[in-house]
């Protein structure tokens, strides 16, 4: 991970120091324009691209994508979503359970899980009557949630001891829309791990990773200092360093050019030989 820090920390710090020369946003924007305007492969592709990415502010660009005349574009278009979209995502969605295309109505059913948290079931390939049970089950929960707060069954799984079933809730807050309580409450589920320097706590890893994930998407000013606790851990620095970018501003980006002294070294012709003659005694 120490290799990789250098690299992850400066160019973060660009991101701040110069936000109208952002490398991030210029490739997201170029992504979109070429999502708008692109060819058929081109716009499916950018698509893709824009969800790899997380670009959380392509949500608008990948709904609207949703409408495209071309199926895989569409589908691209959801299955972003399912890492970029919010809750103003989830209505498009839910429309796109009955396109005309089965792989895009199964991946629009796969951004609601994963938005949601919900595990409702959904068959894209079953009758329509059948569908129509899974897509009714859906509008009732989309049009129940609260405005501006978590649900009662997204906060209970936030609370289970079950690590799969925590991250689907810390995912599905981070997308809804997390406040100053479920920022406490996310922090209290959060505390085992603070300090936790097990490498090898491979099920935990997907709980606070996530979580930071969710942190760092959030406009919650409360996160701040969790995100920055996680960052003194060698074991969590890369995920809350990745966090912090996404929460961005001028504090943020002190803190991570704060700490990167601790996780650079001098990269030297000699300790890159000898890091290639290691890596290829060990095979």
């Amino acid at each position: 991970m120490k290799n990789l820090m250098p690299f992850v920390l400066f160019f973060l710090g660009l991101t701040f120091v110069n936000a109208n020369a952002n490398p991030f946003d210029n490739e997201m924007r170029a992504k979109i324009a070429v999502l708008q305007n692109g060819g058929q492969s081109e716009r499916a592709r950018a698509a893709e691209a824009l969800g790899y990415m997380r670009a959380y502010k392509a949500e608008n660009a990948l709904i609207a994508a949703l409408s495209d005349d071309v199926a895989e574009v569409r589908r691209s278009a959801a299955l972003s979503l399912a890492w970029c979209g919010s809750r103003v995502a989830l209505k498009p969605l839910l429309q796109k359970l009955d396109d005309t295309d089965w792989t895009v109505r199964q991946s629009a059913g796969t951004a609601l899980e994963n938005l949601t948290g919900m595990a409702f079931l959904f068959d894209a390939l079953s009758n329509p009557a059948v569908r129509k049970q899974a897509v009714t089950q859906w509008e009732n929960w989309i049009n129940a949630l609260p405005d501006k707060k978590i649900p009662d069954d997204v906060l209970q799984l936030l609370r289970s001891s079950d690590h799969c079933k925590a991250a689907r809730g810390l995912r599905a807050a981070g997308a809804l829309g997390l406040n100053a309580a479920t920022v406490k409450l996310l922090t209290e589920t959060l505390e085992t791990w603070k300090k936790n320097s097990n490498e090898e706590d491979s099920d935990a890893k997907i709980r606070v990773q996530t979580a930071l994930r969710a942190l760092g998407r959030s406009d919650v000013s409360e996160a701040f200092p969790v995100l920055c606790d996680f960052l003194r851990n060698p074991q969590w620095t890369r995920y809350a360093a990745d966090a912090l970018g996404d929460f961005g501003g001028d504090d943020a980006a002190a803190v991570l050019m704060g700490v990167f002294p601790q996780h650079a070294r001098q990269l030297t012709d000699e300790n890159l030989s000898g890091e290639r003659i290691s890596k290829a005694a060990a095979t």
